[in-house]
């Protein structure tokens, strides 16, 4: 399929499924996203149940959106590692849920780490529209146009020695003990 294509199906399905106001803050937005991450996360390991791959994955989602809501320059970057991480973890929470909650007492806390587990693959749904909001509404930084302003301000430092005044004239010439053993090797009788 064209990669333009599927951005373009991409677009259509986000646009249909776009229910948050379009003057929500980017950062309410990963904060609540983490928050209830969080929060659903804490509950679903209440139960003996969910494996300890279960808190890897979740340890590097919510270690992603801190780094997404403390950045502002690897924004971008931050942005698409969460949004993999979502997409990733969809699967192994289907994973988790399937193999080992058949395992489990299926009472009481059990149960509301089933609710919570399963609360978490829609909250990443949201997650992965709203990482794709905020993505699609970011400025793009300007880099290339500025070349002409950095070389025009003056420098804070003074400038010393050029490299060709102070460099060796031939390859030899800075290594003076070098070429002081190669002269002595090079008088040396053969053997």
């Amino acid at each position: 399929m064209d990669p333009t294509r599927l951005n373009a199906n991409l677009d259509a399905i986000g646009s249909q499924l776009d229910v948050l106001p379009k003057n929500l803050d980017h950062q309410l937005m990963i904060r609540a996203l983490f928050g209830t991450h969080f929060v659903l996360t804490a509950i679903a390991l209440l139960a003996p149940w969910p494996p300890n791959a279960f808190i890897f994955y979740n340890a590097f989602l919510l270690g992603g959106y801190l780094w997404l809501a403390s950045t502002s320059t690897a924004m971008d970057l931050a942005l698409q590692k969460c949004a993999f991480v979502e997409i990733v973890a969809i699967p192994l929470d289907v994973l988790c849920i399937a193999l080992y909650y058949n395992s489990s007492t299926k009472e009481g806390i059990d149960k509301g780490a089933l609710v919570a587990c399963a609360a978490q693959v829609i909250v990443r749904f949201a997650g992965i529209i709203a990482l794709r909001r905020i993505k699609k509404e970011r400025p793009t930084p300007v880099v290339a146009s500025s070349y002409e302003n950095v070389a025009s301000q003056p420098t804070a430092y003074q400038e010393g020695p050029s490299y060709q005044d102070t460099a060796p004239k031939t390859i030899g010439d800075g290594f003076s003990e070098i070429n002081r053993f190669a002269q002595q090797r090079s008088n040396q009788p053969f053997h």
